[in-house]
């Protein structure tokens, strides 16, 4: 009767995790609809030239200032929306800012590159700071609570932030260094780039309401994403009520007329040509064809087969923290050929009985998976971050992404892996 008891409750456990697993993937399909929609309202509306000047300046600039500040903005973006849509709200900046050092007779083929890393790097780091950021958080967080792992307790929207702002911040610094040292933008700091437009041409009448349309999706999101974090038995209710107000809003950003100005004039925030103009089809293929090659990866399971091989590589008496290190460097290289999704539920499935023989707190080695995938810098193919980016700026280097790339692996995994080993664990009180 007790077995009988146990196994039933373990069922409802993972119907449980089931059922918040899919409700989780349909509010995150609303909020794509709606970051995708703010995306063409801000390209729309001359936003993101308005962001360049306001943080880069009137004044005349380096590219070393202008790269540093890339980074920081794309990163800021993705804390509060989908590190995809950041990327996509950011490419016609790249694109301004290409044209501008072209014009300004800074002719260097590695541009192009550096400024397409630059969003990659900011996009998937910005991803980290916060545990609704990105799909690879949200695994974690179902993944410790259906497999009851010590300080899932503890695993909150505040007490992410307090260890992974830090985090993030450092990793800004770390990636801005990588691309200084590799690239060398200083070489043409004395040739300050002055940005192509003024005050005038990058105001727009409906602005004002865009940046206010932007704020409540933001502060939306956000709301919706604390709520069924803090409150998962009312998850099905926080779904629907994520449905609901994403047709408000879609239906306020298409058909209510807003007031342009003293003359009467009215205008809607967005139209259907709005959505699909100037939009950037090689990077949206290369980010479907990742999306869908990892698809086919989960459906034929080749996690499992990736996990079972994997595990063998770690020595008996290996130290904690070098089994983090290595833990990291190998789920952030593995995420460049395959699916990040794969290697994190692959790594993840079985590295629980692993760590609790070395000695490690499984919450320790299932975070190191978690943020490693996320940390994957060298591909096109290995995020659809890096997808949309490297397709969505001409001229980008596949070498040089791939070289430097694999620096900002190594990088990202040393830090990562000691930040959890020594921080984290720390604040958890897992040590």
């Amino acid at each position: 009767m007790l077995k009988i008891c146990l196994f039933n409750k373990g069922l409802d456990r993972i119907a449980r995790m089931e059922l918040i697993d899919s409700m989780d993937k349909i509010q995150l399909i609303f909020f794509y609809i709606s970051g995708f929609l703010i995306s063409r309202l801000v390209i729309k509306v001359n936003l993101p030239q308005r962001l360049v000047f306001y943080f880069i300046g009137k004044k005349q600039s380096s590219i070393t200032k202008i790269l540093f500040f890339i980074i920081l903005i794309t990163a800021f973006l993705s804390f509060f929306i989908p590190n995809a849509i950041a990327v996509l709200t950011m490419l016609p900046v790249l694109e301004v800012l290409r044209r501008l050092l072209k014009e300004n007779s800074v002719v260097n083929k590695s541009i192009p590159t550096v400024l397409a890393l630059s969003v990659i790097y900011g996009a998937n780091i910005g991803g980290m700071s916060s545990v609704t950021a990105t799909p690879a958080n949200g695994i974690f967080v179902a993944f410790i609570e259906a497999n009851l792992v010590a300080g899932r307790e503890l695993v909150g929207y505040a007490s992410w932030l307090i260890w992974a702002i830090p985090m993030v911040l450092v990793l800004i610094l770390l990636s801005f260094a990588v691309l200084c040292v590799t690239f060398r933008p200083w070489r043409y700091s004395r040739e300050l780039i002055r940005l192509p437009f003024d005050q005038n041409s990058i105001n727009h009448p409906l602005q004002k309401a865009s940046i206010i349309a932007v704020i409540v999706f933001i502060a939306s999101s956000l709301f919706f994403s604390i709520v069924r974090l803090q409150m998962p038995q009312y998850t099905l209710e926080v779904t629907i009520s994520a449905g609901i107000f994403t047709a408000a809003f879609i239906w306020f950003l298409f058909n209510k007329p807003l007031r342009l100005g003293d003359d009467g004039k009215e205008a809607v925030l967005l139209t259907i040509p709005d959505c699909y103009r100037k939009l950037p089809v090689k990077g949206l293929i290369i980010a479907g064809v990742v999306a869908l090659f990892g698809t086919i990866l989960y459906l034929l399971r080749v996690h499992d087969y990736f996990s079972s091989v994997i595990t063998g590589i770690f020595p008996a008496d290996i130290s904690p923290y070098l089994f983090l290190l290595i833990l990291a460097v190998v789920v952030s290289f593995s995420t460049e050929a395959l699916s990040n999704t794969v290697v994190q539920l692959g790594m993840s499935l079985v590295i629980i009985p692993v760590a609790v023989s070395l000695g490690v707190a499984p919450f320790a080695a299932l975070l190191v998976i978690t943020l490693s995938c996320t940390c994957a810098f060298m591909t096109p193919i290995a995020t659809g971050v890096n997808g949309l980016a490297y397709g969505g700026v001409k001229g980008v280097s596949l070498i040089e992404m791939v070289s430097v790339g694999a620096i900002m692996n190594l990088t990202a995994a040393l830090f990562i892996s000691f930040w959890v080993n020594h921080v984290v664990t720390l604040i958890f009180g897992l040590g």
